[in-house]
Formats: structure tokens, sequence, C-alpha cells
């Protein structure tokens, strides 16, 4: 507190003068200036008020020069601050949601879920035979591809501060989850409630004969639905995410199209190919209500598209296999758009040493004025 209070802490060498008064007054203790024969009648008198008062004198001086002391050493009051300017970049995070995000092989515990059933007989792991408890728990919280990377895009967000991130998401269509935002935790929020159809609602889809959302990937109305809303923005630097684990198969806006759009928007676009090439499974239901793994056909991915997709717009094309490779390309996303800052440092200070000076003149003239007068000593 000190240290910024006061700025010239030389001053301080000064405070010793302060108590020259006291140290006089002890001095001449004692002194008399006029002369007596015999003081003995008079020190059998009271002591006034006024007589022990005029020690105050004394105390009032050496206060008033403290104050003075105080004054010179300037005392300010203020803080330091640092401006900082930052060009936010615009990212729109553009995820698959069709049915093949099902596959549960980001999950960095699927292969000991899966090495533990093949060890049981059937056809594919478990067979159709109830497990383990331990082993139907673990499927139980087995996470498929989208809700791994719903958790890597969470933590992207939180270290993207001043940036404006957008949620965009396709499947046999492409949609706009939300909107360009820096407001973070609505993102997030909308993040976490992302989510695919269970097996129930896909059937009861098929029953009723309406369009399954999530049969096809439209991998062009992903890109051109985030490229339309990035062209809108003033930020001198915009960036798209595409994470897919399929190939395009809605052919009335190609991949190839939408690319184009971007690169003459300046758009600069990264693309993950998630999954593994090896047979993958999904989570399913038992007859008897427990959880079992259900293969899924072989990833159709399709990783030259992607490549042409970032090469064309100078980008990055990625591979993800597990939960711990899709969080590792987040992280160097993050590290290669970097958010460009500068810095301006002020100081702004309000000068103290009325305060100090003030009552220290005013002290003075009160021991002037009541040493004059009503303490006045004779002679």
């Amino acid at each position: 507190m000190l240290p910024e209070l006061f700025r010239d802490w030389i001053a301080f060498l000064l405070l010793p003068l302060a108590a020259l008064p006291i140290v006089r007054a002890l001095w001449l203790k004692g002194e008399s200036t006029m002369q007596f024969s015999s003081v003995r009648q008079l020190k059998l008198l009271k002591t006034s008020l006024s007589l022990r008062a005029r020690s105050l004198l004394s105390v009032l001086r050496v206060a008033a020069l403290a104050l003075i002391v105080l004054a010179l050493a300037r005392p300010q009051q203020g803080k330091t601050e640092t401006r900082i300017q930052t060009e936010g970049i615009d990212i729109a995070l553009v995820v698959d949601c069709s049915l093949s995000m099902w596959a549960l092989d980001l999950d960095n515990q699927y292969k000991r879920i899966r090495d533990a059933g093949s060890q049981m007989s059937g056809f594919f792991p478990f067979g159709g035979r109830r497990t383990s408890f331990a082993d139907n728990e673990a499927i139980a919280n087995a996470k498929n591809r989208l809700e791994v990377a719903k958790q890597v895009i969470l933590d992207f967000a939180k270290g993207r501060g001043g940036d404006r991130i957008g949620l965009f998401v396709f499947a046999s269509s492409s949609h706009i989850q939300c909107p360009l935002t820096t407001n973070h935790g609505v993102l997030m929020d909308i993040v976490k409630r992302l989510k695919l159809p269970t097996d129930r609602e896909v059937k009861a889809m098929q029953d009723r004969k309406e369009p399954v959302w999530g049969s096809q990937t439209a991998i062009g109305w992903g890109i051109a639905t985030a490229a339309k809303r990035l062209a809108d923005t003033k930020a001198k630097s915009k960036v798209m995410v595409l994470l897919t684990d399929g190939r395009n198969n809605v052919h009335d806006l190609t991949p190839e199209t939408a690319t184009e759009m971007a690169s003459a928007l300046g758009i600069k676009i990264y693309t993950i190919g998630a999954g593994t090439e090896d047979q993958s499974y999904r989570l399913s239901t038992d007859i008897d209500g427990s959880p079992s793994l259900a293969p899924m056909p072989s990833s159709e991915l399709d990783e030259g598209q992607l490549k042409r997709i970032a090469e064309a717009t100078d980008g990055q094309y990625f591979r993800a296999t597990d939960g711990e490779s899709l969080k590792k390309i987040y992280e160097e996303i993050n590290k290669l758009e970097k958010v460009k800052t500068e810095g301006e440092k002020y100081s702004e200070y309000l000068e103290l040493f009325s305060m100090f000076l003030l009552p220290a003149l005013g002290l003075l003239l009160v021991e002037v004025g009541l040493g004059n007068t009503r303490l006045r000593k004779l002679p």
C-alpha cells in the first residue's frame, strides 16, 4: 500500500526534523529566563490549566511538520492499466450428425470393450449372450463419435476468448444450431444438447414412412451454410472446422462447388476425418433391455475429398482415430489460428498532497494562535 501511495521516499529523511521542537523543549527544561532568590513559595502554587496545556504547542508543531514531510513525499492514488485490442477470428464449427456417428470407435475405452466382447462365443462381440455387470456398465457408458466430438468442441471453445464461434450441423441437410457469437456460454449449452436419434426414434420414423434425417451426408450443404453466414461478417480472419466420418452422398450441391464458394470468400477450412477403418460397433439394446453392441457398416470416409477441400482453401486435413487424437487435432487448430492482440499501457494518478498539507497549515495556525494568546509565555 505505502509503496503505491508515496512517490518520493527520500522526503521521509526529513521526519527527524519534525521532532526538533520536542528535543528543544526537553533541552531547555529546567532553565529559567528570569532570576529569583528563591522559588520555594512558587512551588507551593498549583499548576494552572493553561500552563499544563502549553506542552500541546510542541505536539501541534511536531504533527504539523510531520504532515508537511508526508506532503513532500508526493502521495498519489491511481492505477496502471493495459488496454488490449484484439483482432478476433470468426470460426464456424461444422459437425456431421449423420447416423454413422453412432459408432463408438472414438471412445478411448472402445478397444477394451471390444476386446472383452471378442473373447466370448458368438458371431460378433457379446453374440446375444448376457455379459458380466462390469461389461454391461462399460458398454452403457461408452460414447459415440458425436459425444466424443462434443467434449472436444467444448474444450476448444473455452480457449477462444474474444472469437465469434458458430455451430452448424449437417446430415441429410444442414442447419444453423448456433449463430456466430462471442457468448460462448450459450454456444456450449447448445453443444451439450446436441444428440443423435435413438434406435427407437429411427424405427418409429420408418414405421411412419417418414424420411430419417441422418440417413445421408450432405457435406456440400454443410460447407455452404457455414460459408454463407461467414460471408456476412467483417472479421479479417474466417475459419471453418469441418468434422465428418463419411462421404458426400447428397449431390444437389457438391462439396467442390461449396468449397469454391468458401475460397472466394477468403474462408480457410480445416477438415477432420473421424473414425477407424476397422469394423466398428454401436450401442444397442438386447431383448431384455440390457446394453449390447451392434455391428455397423465399414467406414466410407472420403479422405481424398477432405484433403482437396483443405488444400483449396489453404487449410489443413487431419485424421482422428480416437478421442485423444481428435483432442490433439483441435488443440493444433487452436495454435494455428492465434488471435492478434495489441497492448497499450497507461497510468492515471490523483495527487493527494493537499490531504496532508492543509491539515499541517491548520495545525500551525492553531499553534501560533494559542502561543500568542491564551498560552502565551512571558517573557
